[in-house]
């Protein structure tokens, strides 16, 4: 029975039993039962997916609650899952199920959001109090700390970890980095721990940059740390995997810093791009063109290996994006010029799998004179820097944006109904084809803050973020009256 479930949850890191899905943690519990199909192992793997007691004893319960036929059968038996030989089968039925899911928690900001290989979400950020995931409760321990969970395709609790001691740490970003591990950055004054890694901040300011990889249940195999010198100014902006077990962190420095025992300098500020390799050792560093007031937004990988970043002009006239190829060095740099009177702002960056750069925004870009003036946009540019198309909106905000072959992926906030229809404005979610027609739009909920949007193995939308009051989304609605996070899983637009 052990190996059944066990080879079942390796395919997308659901049990799938017929149609629907459990955590291989529920998995585990299930079981535990005794030959013959023990309802007290089912039962205590339906609670972990949120089923009342007594719902479906003899069963599988998928998010929401739903019953989805008996999980085990006499003999120890998978019941329902002929066929599910097939891995395909089984990641279908996995990647069909839309769903959404909340963790408690007060204090809460979530700053990265990832979605690996096998469909299995990446959360990171900060809190002050309390913040739960499943079964494990993580407590600050005095100012802010850093946490970082993995849930599985269904959104069920795999791990999640905290790391910070009485003074203030967070995690800004987090990847996946194949093979089930992760990279997660940050910043932190004091101490910080990942496991038998111990890293004390050293600059005069009391506040470092970390960069730590962590395995499959979120133990640390090293961790490495960015320490200013005497009067630089520095911070860490975004994070992105290189695709060779490395990370790229892209930040900002004036001044001298200490990376990993190596030295980097930059006499004006501007930006950074530093990558070490898959053990944690320096690499090398970049410093792409960057003005004293431009503002670093992310950083993405292509599939060559390529970094794309994107940033804004401080003052509010210009966009840019910048390309280096897999050793740091500048491929091109682009900028787009605003309107001398109107602030111009990029939101967010994707990269699609040829390789073209997708940028959302607020303003002209590059059309001073543009009729009506600035409005929010999202740009495609292609992998030799020519822009390919410009879609433009009159009363949405496109903060986020992720990308697949055939589809773009945007959601925002300030969607709102007509002066006729009195409705509260709404996050949304909006799916736009590969050469930028708008195909559709969801309303996800008032007081909810999408925070990342990534695509799925299976080219579903996830989004994360945190809400107040009720959320509802596909037929599923959430609440929470303190405040909590949030996966979802969109349904399929059709």
């Amino acid at each position: 029975m052990w190996s059944v479930l066990r080879a079942r949850s390796a395919l997308c890191g659901v049990i799938c039993c017929g149609v629907g899905c459990m955590s291989s943690e529920a998995a585990d519990i299930v079981a535990e039962g005794e030959p013959g199909g023990d309802s007290g192992g089912a039962a205590r793997a339906n609670a972990e997916h949120g089923a009342p007691p007594g719902m479906c004893e003899m069963g599988a319960v998928g998010p929401g609650g739903v019953c989805l036929g008996a999980a085990v059968a006499p003999g120890g038996r998978l019941a329902g899952a002929a066929g599910l030989g097939d891995g395909e089968r089984a990641e279908r039925a996995c990647r069909q199920r839309a769903f959404s899911r909340q963790y408690p928690g007060k204090g809460v900001t979530l700053r990265g959001f990832t979605i690996d290989g096998a469909g299995r979400a990446l959360l990171a950020g900060s809190f002050d109090g309390e913040l739960t995931f499943g079964n494990t409760r993580l407590r600050s321990a005095g100012a802010t700390d850093a946490f970082v969970a993995e849930l599985d395709a269904c959104g069920a609790p795999l791990w999640s970890k905290q790391f910070g001691d009485g003074t203030a740490q967070s995690a800004i970003d987090v990847a996946a980095s194949g093979g089930g591990q992760s990279l997660v950055l940050g910043d932190f004054s004091g101490t910080v721990r990942f496991g038998a890694h111990r890293l004390t901040a050293a600059s005069p300011s009391g506040a470092d940059l970390f960069l730590a990889k962590l395995g499959p249940r979120g133990a640390a195999s090293w961790a490495a740390q960015i320490s200013a010198e005497e009067d630089a100014i520095l911070s860490g902006t975004a994070l992105a995997a290189d695709g060779r077990g490395g990370a790229l962190v892209l930040g900002r420095l004036e001044g001298a810093a200490k990376v990993a025992g190596a030295r980097i300098e930059r006499r004006a500020i501007g930006a950074f791009v530093v990558r070490l390799d898959a053990s944690g050792r320096f690499a090398w560093v970049s410093l792409p063109p960057s003005g004293s007031d431009s503002e670093e937004i992310g950083i993405e990988v292509d599939r060559d290996g390529n970094a794309i970043l994107a940033s804004q002009d401080g003052r509010g006239t210009a966009t840019f994006v910048t390309k280096l190829d897999r050793n740091g060095e500048l491929v091109w740099h682009k900028r787009f010029r605003g309107s001398p009177d109107q602030l111009e702002e990029a939101y967010d960056l994707a990269v699609d799998p040829e390789g073209a750069a997708l940028l959302s925004g607020s303003g002209v870009f590059g059309e001073p004179d543009l009729p009506g003036g600035p409005r929010p946009f999202v740009a495609k540019i292609g992998p030799d820097g020519r822009v390919i198309w410009v879609k433009r909106f009159d009363a949405r905000s496109p903060r986020r944006i992720t990308a697949s072959g055939e589809r773009v992926v945007l959601a925002g906030d300030a969607l709102c109904g007509s002066a006729d229809e009195p409705a509260s404005c709404s996050a949304w979610a909006a799916g736009l084809s590969s050469s930028g027609e708008e195909q559709w739009t969801r309303r996800i909920g008032a007081d909810v803050h999408v925070s990342g949007l990534e695509m799925d193995p299976w080219e579903s939308p996830m989004l994360a973020g945190s809400f107040h009051g009720t959320m509802a989304l596909g037929g599923e609605r959430l609440s929470s009256d303190q405040g909590a996070l949030f996966l979802t899983r969109l349904p399929d637009p059709g």
